[in-house]
């Protein structure tokens, strides 16, 4: 059995993303957006606002607020959606998400009142400021997944929309709710739950705001291919699938090293990521995205 496929988008998931992304320290290093959106956003919030982030517990389970926006019933914009949060009791929380979800904390009433103040405030300091350039575009890079979801099938669906992750057949049904995003870019978000993955995938459609600039995709893939390890990996995974030991042991590089450069690769679509439920289970060349490097590269050049 396969998976079905859900192509979802509400401004509240994009503004659940860039709070994740801003309280995620050990990943900004590799934002497209850049070593100054941290610092520049920083001094956009209130003084009081800042350090209360700074002394937020981080919560990795973002993607339980996801599910949340996808059951929603008025979220044109985020304001219907926290409203919508606010009022939900914790019965209708705990009925909303236990299909899914198996543990709660024994104060999640306390925990939705955390959450509605933090997002909130995020909405009206920082949010509000850029999802008029954010919003439309993934608007459409949603209706153009829901277009191709007519013509392919969920697995193609997938690996399309996220530039190279291949989910396995499974024994059981399962539901990948597919979500557009740009402030973690280059990177998919993955949040795996009991019949459900939430897959939150690097959007394309914002426009090159500079002139003459290539596009975040051909810049990707340049990027990637302009180290030599990487080359390595590369040349070793086009005899077939290789497990992410397999190649540790082939470079015979730190594991840590190796994650940073499959990672790298991955992102840019150079490399097959094969997903059995929550895990990587492979890696496998997408001898495809050199032809799109190649298209793209005498597109930007003419």
């Amino acid at each position: 059995m396969t998976y079905s496929v859900e192509v979802s988008f509400a401004p509240a998931n994009e503004l659940i993303t860039s709070f994740y992304t801003f309280l995620c320290t050990k990943a900004h290093k590799r934002l497209e957006l850049g070593p100054n959106w941290v610092k520049n956003t920083t001094e956009q919030l209130s003084e009081r606002f800042a350090a209360e982030l700074k002394e937020l517990e981080y919560w990795s389970d973002w993607g339980q607020l996801q599910l949340l926006v996808w059951q929603c019933p008025k979220k044109e914009t985020t304001t219907q959606f926290l409203l919508w949060l606010e009022s939900l009791s914790v019965g209708e929380l705990f009925e909303r998400l236990s299909p899914w979800i198996s543990t709660f904390p024994e104060d999640l009433g306390v925990v939705r009142d955390r959450v509605s103040y933090f997002l909130s405030e995020w909405d009206q300091q920082y949010f509000q400021s850029v999802s008029s350039m954010i919003v439309d575009p993934l608007i459409t890079d949603a209706n153009e997944k829901l277009q191709w979801k007519a013509a392919r099938g969920p697995v193609e669906l997938i690996e399309l929309a996220t530039n190279g992750l291949y989910f396995e057949p499974v024994d059981q049904a399962h539901r990948v709710l597919l979500i557009p995003q740009y402030h973690s870019q280059p990177v998919t978000l993955l949040h795996c739950y009991r019949g459900i993955t939430v897959c939150q995938y690097s959007s394309d459609q914002l426009p090159v705001i500079e002139d003459n600039l290539p596009s975040p995709s051909l810049y990707r893939l340049t990027r990637s291919l302009a180290d030599k390890t990487r080359l390595q990996i590369l040349h070793y995974l086009k005899s077939g699938p290789k497990s992410y030991m397999e190649i540790v042991n082939h470079m015979q590089m730190a594991k840590s090293t190796i994650y940073e450069h499959t990672l790298n690769l991955r992102s840019a679509g150079l490399i097959r990521g094969h997903v059995l439920g929550s895990s990587v289970v492979s890696y496998s060349l997408r001898e495809e995205a050199l032809d799109w490097m190649n298209d793209q590269l005498k597109a930007y050049l003419k």
